[in-house]
């Protein structure tokens, strides 16, 4: 259906995809970041404050992130995989008590925490691929793939000391899209999010970026990129008091490198 609708638009062809292929990617991310890490201790009531500790109170507002990723294909189909890192610090002094994996800390302590939010990707996405004679070219690419979010969370302060760390599984759906009206200028987009079993991370990310070619051709060479991004991060497991980490992130600017090999 996808190809038949933009094969029948007034200009458009469907082009066949390119043979065996390869291209990495790089990107730094960074912009303002909300939530809260809400962590009980097996789960049992009166363990942790509810929707607390916020990532504010804890002294983290902005976060900086790192992305990778290799995509390896052939004709139609891709496979790849990649990873995104935040690894964040702050250090406050708390407003209120605060009880957090059965840890009471009370209110006028100073506190200093890790949190660690990487998830990590392996996938698989269909290329349809389109254009005019014009050589404007126009790519859409569904996509499915699974994630692992991987939590880690360190909090200390007024000799007192509290950790936890987990591992969560889930499936993304989505769609990423590049327009190149001209051969060394293209615009990308990516939107993927979870499908929604409960117990499972929902993780959402929106992106979009100009892409610039600074060497080679387009199925080999190397492009610069800049653009915005979203993310939310929403884990709430099924424990009687459950782990709820609800974090957004947004809006990101993003910059970085990909390389066509």
């Amino acid at each position: 259906m996808l190809s038949s609708g933009l094969s029948g638009c007034a200009g458009w062809t469907r082009e066949q995809a390119p043979g065996v292929r390869a291209s990495a990617d790089a990107a730094f991310l960074y912009g303002p970041i909300r939530g809260y890490l809400q962590t009980p201790a097996g789960g049992n009531p009166g363990t942790t404050s509810h929707d607390r500790p916020t990532l504010s109170e804890l002294g983290i507002h902005t976060a900086p992130m790192a992305d990778a990723s290799l995509v390896v294909g052939a004709g139609a189909h891709d496979f790849y995989g990649g990873a995104r890192l935040i690894e964040l610090s702050g250090s406050s002094t708390l407003s209120q008590t605060l009880i957090t994996h059965n840890v009471t800390f009370p209110a006028g302590t100073p506190v200093s925490s890790t949190v660690q939010l990487n998830w990590y990707r392996l996938g698989y996405e269909h290329r349809y691929v389109f254009g005019r004679a014009d050589g404007t070219t126009l790519r859409i690419d569904p996509a499915i793939e699974g994630v692992l979010f991987d939590f880690g969370y360190h909090l200390s302060g007024g000799g007192l000391r509290t950790s936890r760390t987990y591992f969560k599984g889930g499936v993304r759906l989505g769609l990423r899209s590049e327009w190149s009206p001209w051969s060394r200028f293209s615009i990308l987009g990516d939107a993927m999010g979870s499908v929604p079993i409960p117990g499972q991370p929902v993780i959402l990310s929106f992106q979009a970026t100009g892409r610039v070619r600074l060497w080679g051709r387009a199925r080999r060479g190397g492009a610069f990129f800049l653009g915005i991004g979203y993310d939310l991060l929403d884990h709430k497991d099924l424990q009687t008091e459950p782990n709820h980490i609800k974090v957004t992130m947004g809006p990101l600017l993003v910059t970085g490198l990909a390389v066509n090999f």
